[in-house]
């Protein structure tokens, strides 16, 4: 796991990066790895952001892309 913590500063800058960017919207850690809801309306775009990430440059981890479209906008995190 030596390896993975070498990449985790930077992988966690990214997505601080790109959320204060609002490019990625919410990221956070699910049971089979990590989740993170991005916008954008080109799928192209979304591919080289993820290219991006230092834990996939490195060849730690991979992703899967699922797109959806929302049926209802709730305010469900807030910062305090």
């Amino acid at each position: 796991m030596v390896w993975l913590s070498l990449h985790l500063a930077g992988h966690m800058e990214f997505l601080k990066s790109h959320n204060n960017q609002k490019e990625i919207l919410l990221y956070g850690v699910s049971s089979d790895g990590g989740l993170m809801v991005v916008s954008t309306d080109d799928r192209r775009d979304l591919e080289r952001l993820l290219q991006m990430d230092p834990l996939y440059t490195a060849r730690i981890c991979d992703y899967r892309i699922t797109e959806f479209k929302y049926g209802s906008k709730q305010v469900l995190v807030r910062d305090y």
